[in-house]
């Protein structure tokens, strides 16, 4: 059993748009309204990230089951944190950990915390100090591998869409700044 993670590339894209089909039914089947009705990741959402160099692929027996982006620079939703704050002490540029999805295949099985980690490695690997994420309210299963990923819980923000509220996580690592 390998698994790992690598750029996304053109090529990918089929795959990748099966695998965020099924992260849309899987929430719906939990009854969440993230990622319904028009308001989840698009193809030229992830064109665009791949275009970036911002797309990721997590391998499975060499396959791809996972994508997420790691998109860099200031995320206007971000800005506006609420019932708490980011630690904004470290002085750096941050990355966001987008549209995280595992296929169905490997559902279950601990796979989305190992692709979350591999994520943070290759975030810290590029030199990011700073790595933030965010879930819909009621998506336990997420906040839990976001939670047990080492992520610590930081206040809300809002996306300018119906039901658009999230819980914000952030990872502060010090020792990719030298501290």
């Amino acid at each position: 059993m390998t698994h790992g993670i690598r750029k996304a590339t053109a090529e990918d894209l089929p795959e990748i748009l099966e695998i965020i089909r099924q992260g849309q039914s899987f929430l719906k089947s939990q009854g969440l309204s993230q990622w319904q009705e028009d308001r989840g990741p698009k193809s030229v959402d992830i064109e665009q990230d791949i275009a970036k160099d911002e797309g990721y692929v997590f391998l499975y027996e060499e396959r791809p089951c996972g994508y997420t982006s790691l998109v860099s620079g200031v995320d206007p939703v971000y800005t506006a944190i609420t019932e708490g704050q980011w630690e904004t002490n470290i002085g750096q540029v941050y990355v966001s950990v987008h549209r995280v999805a595992v296929s169905m295949a490997i559902r279950g099985k601990g796979f989305g915390k190992i692709f979350l980690a591999l994520i943070v490695a290759e975030a810290k690997k590029l030199g990011y100090a700073d790595i933030r994420i965010d879930t819909h309210l009621e998506n336990l299963i997420m906040q839990k591998v976001i939670t047990d990923t080492g992520f610590i819980y930081r206040g809300m923000v809002e996306f300018p869409f119906f039901d658009g509220r999230r819980k914000a996580y952030q990872m502060i690592d010090r020792s990719v700044m030298g501290m």
